[in-house]
């Protein structure tokens, strides 16, 4: 178990409750309460949650389980490793990466604005895909 000193919470105010040192945070959420870990992070870089615990008391427990244990292991973690593996290119696939290909010789199509209508077009309504072209404004 901690020490008193690391079990000591001070409130924040809206609910919220933080240990001494500033590393956990207890916050209320649906009905439940979550802690914050501020030293630790998860797979996308975030302050590390645990919970949700039914009561306060179950929270204050949690940190201290928290401050002796590691990190819990994250559902979404083989998720993101297949993600990763899709994101690679496979160098066995010839088809992939294609369009990526630059023929030498050949250069690119410059893309040129449009010209703004002027004259008789810009007064028939031309511009702005002419919603104003019978008098009203199309929603």
């Amino acid at each position: 178990m901690a020490a008193r000193d690391d079990t000591a919470l001070k409130r924040l105010g809206g609910g919220r409750w933080q240990t001494r040192d500033g590393r956990f945070t207890i916050e209320p959420q649906s009905g439940t309460w979550v802690v914050v870990d501020a030293e630790a992070t998860d797979e996308l870089g975030l302050a590390l949650v645990r919970g949700p615990y039914g009561t306060l008391t179950a929270a204050k427990d949690a940190i201290a389980d928290a401050r002796e244990g590691d990190a819990p292991a994250s559902p979404l973690a083989g998720a993101l490793a297949r993600v990763a593996d899709m994101a690679e290119p496979q160098a066995s696939d010839p088809r992939r990466g294609r369009r990526r290909q630059k023929v030498e010789g050949q250069a690119t199509p410059a893309t040129e604005p449009t010209p703004a209508p002027t004259g008789p077009e810009r007064a028939r309504g031309a511009v702005a895909g002419s919603s104003w072209r019978h008098g009203r404004a199309r929603s």
